[in-house]
């Protein structure tokens, strides 16, 4: 593909036309200008030339961060959703064009007036290395960051957007909002600790460091035993999740009735995942003496002890949330389940248990295999006993497999068309049954209350690091409720092969 054949590529050109309107690229433009010119005005001309100088580089940094990250992601999400709701999804996908052309088509062109500001912005941050105490390699390695941080955000945006089942537009503002909602606190408390910064890595925050010398932004570069620079942790920890986003893409374009990721897409995603964060875990801990002293004022954990029961309390919601995530993903609907028996009854299909249509059975047993393994750093450095650890990850993995396994008995079912049945069931399950249950028993240890994750999270953690003893049971009810799922699941599979295939 010929990157520079712009004029014949249609997505590229269609979200070009839409962005290049007069009035947008001006009131944007005229936005930007009046924050520089707000921001010359708010420094004291007593301050000094230097002083001036370090604010405006600020600014500027600044402006760059907001212009590329959030603007150009809010108009890549933009332009995706334009393209599901407007049905031109099915006239692209059509076009003679390679699947490449397109991903690139939508992701810089929806935000084209995005990266032309950036780099307008990066010349002008090269005229402060006369001025302020900086070098143009600190520059170009903060832009360097920004760039895989921008491309892999617009793809995420863009995929996301592509990927709704419904031709409603959807409010990006609203959706980043329920992000910052949701899973804001979680990930904004570990950029600002010595915990793993793989999400320090993953959204860029790292950028900031080459610019700045305050100790809130020291990042050590060591990955399990290795040590790499900031730069190239970075690009390992984007471009990995952005290739997965771009294969979700082509099979957008390629398979409109598929789910947007594959099982073995999924499984290489949170083997990634649990590989990434225990790597940051073990050079954590070997690292935990000068992390503290550059970032003391920033850092919560006051002992090793609480900094370890940190780190598992991360591995243990990325476990269960990751896990779920799957889960949405690899279950099949009624649709694909049907034409799966269907094709592999016809002999038109190989049998295979990573096939989209196959029951998620067997993806989410591997995934509970997967994230076993990448447990054992963590069981090691604690020195807890093998059983602890066993118990805890086994509590964890019943909600997983409890979860998939109500899903699929959900998507297979007569109620799958109501999707208010499997929130309500999911709320009572989780939250109030077992919370009404603990406040009646007023035992933690209540073997009720560990139906629940937001009580099994606490015990998992609790128990590996030797908080409380161990009640051995404690994963038998999850798992004897996990088997009645799964067997309503296995029910229903066989209602739809009578179904698919009747003879």
């Amino acid at each position: 593909m010929n990157f520079l054949n712009l004029k014949n590529n249609a997505l590229f050109l269609s979200c070009w036309y839409e962005r290049a309107r007069p009035v947008q690229i001006f009131c944007f433009g005229t936005l930007i200008l009046s924050i520089f010119f707000l921001s010359y005005m708010v420094v004291s001309s007593n301050a000094g030339p230097k002083v001036v100088a370090k604010t405006l580089f600020g600014v500027t940094v600044g402006l760059q961060i907001v212009v590329l990250l959030v603007q150009g992601t809010l108009f890549a999400g933009h332009m995706g959703s334009r393209e599901r709701t407007s049905a031109t999804l099915d006239f692209h996908r059509n076009s003679p064009e390679s699947v490449a052309a397109k991903v690139f088509g939508l992701i810089f062109g929806s935000a084209w007036f995005e990266w032309a500001v950036f780099f307008f912005l990066f010349v002008v941050e090269l005229f402060f290395v006369f001025s302020i105490d900086i070098t143009v390699s600190q520059i170009l390695l903060m832009n360097v960051s920004l760039i895989l941080s921008g491309a892999f955000f617009h793809t995420v945006a863009a995929t996301i957007a592509l990927s709704s089942s419904t031709r409603k537009r959807r409010n990006p503002f609203g959706l980043i909002l329920l992000f910052i909602f949701l899973g804001g606190p979680f990930i904004f408390y570990h950029l600002f600790t010595i915990s793993s910064p793989f999400f320090s890595h993953l959204l860029g925050f790292t950028a900031i460091g080459y610019v700045t010398s305050d100790k809130a932004f020291y990042f050590s570069g060591h990955f399990y035993t290795m040590k790499a620079p900031l730069i190239v942790m970075q690009a390992a920890t984007q471009i990995p999740l952005f290739w997965l986003m771009i294969n979700g893409m082509r099979r957008i374009f390629r398979m409109p009735n598929s789910p947007v990721w594959s099982k073995s897409d999924l499984l290489c995603f949170c083997t990634f995942l649990f590989f990434m964060v225990a790597g940051f875990f073990v050079a954590g801990v070997q690292d935990f003496d000068a992390l503290t002293e550059h970032r003391g004022y920033y850092y919560y954990p006051r002992s090793f002890d609480a900094f370890y029961g940190q780190e598992l309390f991360t591995y243990g919601v990325l476990y269960v949330g990751a896990g779920i995530g799957m889960a949405l993903f690899c279950i099949p609907d009624y649709f694909k389940r049907s034409k799966y028996i269907l094709h592999t009854k016809k002999g038109l299909v190989r049998k295979s248990i990573f096939d989209d249509g196959a029951t998620g059975f067997f993806a989410i047993l591997v995934y509970m295999i997967i994230g076993g393994v990448f447990l054992i750093p963590y069981v090691l450095v604690g020195k807890g006993m093998v059983q602890n650890a066993l118990v805890g990850i086994l509590l964890l993995s019943s909600y997983v497999f409890a979860f998939a396994g109500f899903l699929e008995f959900f998507r297979l079912g007569p109620f799958r068309k109501n999707k208010i049945f499997l929130f309500t069931t999911m709320v009572l399950w989780w939250g109030i049954f077992p919370w009404m249950i603990g406040l009646m028993s007023g035992q933690d240890d209540n073997a009720l209350t560990f139906l629940s994750p937001f009580f099994g999270l606490a015990y998992f953690v609790a128990s590996i690091t030797d908080e409380v003893s161990v009640n051995m049971s404690a994963p038998i009810l999850p798992f004897f409720i996990c088997g009645l799922i799964w067997a309503l699941a296995y029910q229903q599979h066989l209602l739809v092969k009578a179904k698919a295939s009747p003879d």
